[in-house]
């Protein structure tokens, strides 16, 4: 080496000293980039847990207030359900819901009342005729009466008549909810949400 010119013991030189400096480098730093980048990785987990618990926390309010009004159609569908139904009212209220809808009453029979551990069912068949355009209001005006009402089952038929005349039909299965109330339940009394 003694008898390189200046200029290739320079650039071995160089070369040596740049090798040494990537060797350490890579030794070195390696480690610490991997770690940087699980930093950088964990930090945008904790940005995007931030930025969802700040709109959860940001809409507490909205949901306290749904909460309150969820409670509130509870209690008023809980004082219909205790109510104890009055069929013969409820038999004028369909009574004048089909007509007031253009349908005809043809039949309103009380069927058993079936009773369960804390609610009774008192079921009605219902028949009424008309044009079929008139039978979906007069469902819906039908379950938006007083009481709590299900339509359990119904259909539509026809039936001749005269020569070449059709009337339609619809059979009704609805069934009206009583809650019962028990002295001795084992069940655990419902308390509002505190948030």
């Amino acid at each position: 080496m003694a008898n390189f010119p200046l200029l290739t013991k320079l650039a071995i030189i160089s070369f040596a000293c740049f090798g040494i400096a990537a060797a350490g480098y890579w030794y070195e730093l390696r480690d610490k980039n991997v770690a940087l980048k699980n930093l950088m990785q964990r930090t945008d987990n904790l940005k995007i847990q931030y930025r969802t618990q700040y709109c959860q926390v940001a809409q507490i309010a909205a949901y306290k207030q749904q909460i309150r009004e969820i409670e509130r159609l509870a209690k008023e569908r809980a004082a219909h359900l205790r109510a104890r139904p009055e069929v013969t009212q409820l038999i004028k209220s369909i009574a004048k819901t089909s007509s007031a809808n253009g349908l005809t009453l043809l039949l309103v029979k009380p069927l058993a009342k079936e009773n369960y551990s804390n609610y009774s069912k008192y079921p009605l068949q219902i028949s009424v005729s008309g044009e079929y355009s008139r039978f979906e209001k007069f469902i819906s005006q039908l379950l938006k009466l007083q009481s709590t009402i299900a339509v359990e089952d119904f259909s539509i038929e026809t039936k001749k008549i005269a020569a070449g005349q059709n009337q339609l039909i619809m059979n009704l299965l609805i069934k009206n909810y009583s809650y019962e109330e028990k002295k001795d339940s084992n069940i655990p009394s419902t308390k509002p949400l505190n948030l």
